[in-house]
């Protein structure tokens, strides 16, 4: 399969999710922010980005359950 193959039937949803976490890793090595604060803002952008699929728009890649069930022991 050829990458242009494979970038064509990825979904949105995954390109979001790339750009999130390409930033979150960028600013935790090269900011003096503190990796709470950039962890939690990360998860907050997954949650709240709106994303147009399926001729609808929709809030968030992630649902609020999954994302706070991955906060719990």
């Amino acid at each position: 399969m050829h990458m242009a193959d494979l970038l064509r039937n990825m979904q949105v949803d995954v390109f979001v999710t790339l750009g999130v976490v390409t930033t979150v890793i960028g600013l935790l090595a090269f900011s003096r922010v503190a990796p709470d604060v950039v962890l939690l803002g990360g998860l907050i952008l997954l949650m709240v980005i709106p994303i147009h699929m399926d001729g609808a728009w929709r809030l968030g890649v992630l649902s609020a359950p999954e994302a706070l069930s991955g906060l719990s022991n």
